[in-house]
């Protein structure tokens, strides 16, 4: 099921096995951009939903989410030519 280019999952043939052997009729999928651009310009994602969290986690000083720097929501726009959201947050 690994393709011979760098390790690779082939994504189709995983996803059928899944649906036939597992039963899997939906994933979750939280992939960077790489694994994103594959499942998408394949046909395999359906829905897309985006989560912004009020809170910046990563890198040195922010390891975990107790150690993570809180935000708070100051503003937002929609703005509905584009279907971009803006939203504005103050550092707590």
């Amino acid at each position: 099921m690994v393709d011979g280019d760098g390790g690779q999952v082939e994504l189709v043939p995983l996803l059928r096995i899944l649906r036939k052997q597992e039963g899997v009729e939906r994933l979750l999928l939280e992939g960077g951009g790489e694994l994103n651009w594959s499942m998408l310009s394949r046909g395999l994602v359906d829905e897309v939903k985006l989560t912004i969290a009020p809170v910046i986690v990563g890198g040195e000083g922010f390891r975990s989410i107790s150690d993570s720097l809180c935000l708070k929501l100051i503003d937002y726009k929609i703005r509905s030519e584009t279907g971009e959201v803006v939203l504005r947050y103050g550092v707590i």
